[in-house]
């Protein structure tokens, strides 16, 4: 069972993802292109957190509802 000394545990976060960007010297307003691989929501619900990106996400992915919102800016 993966625990806090385990390769595979997942459960502290070093830092959030925005804050890793933040600290690459990266702004949300930066990034212009972004592949979505699949539809989950943990993935794909901050997608507003990047105004000028363009999302390229295939047909099936399209459809999905949590997409929806964002469907003028994914190709």
């Amino acid at each position: 069972m993966p625990d806090e000394n385990s390769a595979a545990f997942t459960g502290k976060d070093i830092c959030t993802y925005m804050e890793a960007l933040a600290d690459l010297g990266y702004k949300p307003e930066q990034v212009t292109k972004i592949l979505l691989t699949h539809r989950h929501s943990d993935h794909s619900g901050e997608l507003k957190s990047f105004p000028n990106a363009k999302v390229y996400v295939n047909q099936e992915e399209m459809d999905a509802a949590e997409l929806q919102a964002r469907q003028g800016k994914v190709q």
